[in-house]
């Protein structure tokens, strides 16, 4: 039992070292830093202009979703790209019989490769995450959603109290985690798929801006529900759970229109089965390959 661990451990360690040396990786941390960034102090002297019926509450939640919600829509697109070049280019370099000479399996490699994926998936997140709370807490402050016309230190009309608004803060990170989670599968499905990493990378990105117009063309029916990337959050037309925070910061009543009740379970189960089978679709492809013999 030590041995296929101890292997698995090796070709994990090997898998990082390799992504970490890459610039891509490195590119994408930056641009969803800056996206996550760029956004909620955009939001925020925009903001400042703002007068009478079109004030929005004063509050660093509202930001920080801002944050969210591009960081994550351009972390989803690095996350494909990273992971759609994860088995397609050991193909097209020629280095899967290099690989394969040690005394490692198919499977284990695939393994290495989509823990690494996944990880960098999470990476992504907590980048987005830690940015889009520095800058949202930056121009604005913690508190709870309050009236801006009420808003007044002996009488203010409170919309959601604070620990109410953390607490949709938290549900919304939980709730991307499998959304992103399926999204680099979906990548390496992609890699697995194709020999040449431009055919891997082409078909990942395809395949992504496919699946987010079908999140829109089928928005409202019951088969939107069983498309995973509608739980990631994007910058427009968002469906996920930080839509519903940022709705709820800016003070609306109806912010949760677009999620039903059972949409938690969805945003569940529907990513993490579509993570399942997308990895063992990954594990077949690549134990079926020529290139490999």
């Amino acid at each position: 039992m030590i041995g296929p661990i101890v292997r698995f451990a090796r070709c994990v360690r090997a898998e990082w070292t390799k992504g970490v040396r890459q610039r891509l990786p490195w590119v994408g941390l930056v641009v969803v830093a800056a996206a996550a960034a760029l956004a909620p102090w955009a939001a925020a002297s925009i903001d400042q202009g703002a007068s009478g019926p079109a004030r929005l509450p004063d509050n660093a939640f509202r930001f920080a979703a801002v944050g969210l919600q591009y960081g994550l829509a351009f972390g989803g697109l690095f996350v494909v790209l990273v992971a759609s070049l994860a088995i397609a280019a050991e193909a097209g370099h020629g280095t899967w019989k290099m690989i394969l000479v040690r005394p490692v399996a198919r499977g284990e490699v695939v393994a290495a490769k989509a823990f690494v994926a996944l990880g960098y998936a999470l990476v992504v997140l907590a980048v987005v995450v830690v940015v889009a709370l520095a800058v949202g807490g930056a121009v604005a402050d913690y508190r709870a959603v309050i009236d801006p016309e009420f808003d007044t230190p002996d009488d203010p009309y409170v919309f959601t109290e604070v620990e109410a608004m953390w607490e949709h803060l938290w549900r919304a990170l939980w709730l991307a985690i499998p959304a992103l989670l399926a999204t680099a599968a979906f990548g390496l499905a992609a890699s697995a798929t194709f020999d040449a990493p431009g055919g891997a990378v082409g078909a990942g990105m395809i395949g992504f801006f496919a699946l987010g117009a079908a999140r829109v063309l089928f928005d409202g029916q019951d088969a939107a529900r069983w498309i995973f990337i509608r739980f990631l959050p994007t910058a427009i037309d968002d469906r996920s759970y930080v839509q519903v925070m940022k709705a709820t910061a800016e003070g609306f009543s109806d912010a949760g229109r677009h999620w039903p009740d059972d949409n938690a379970w969805w945003a569940i189960v529907v990513p993490a089965a579509s993570l399942a089978l997308l990895l063992g679709y990954c594990w077949l492809r690549v134990r079926r390959r020529a290139v490999l013999s």
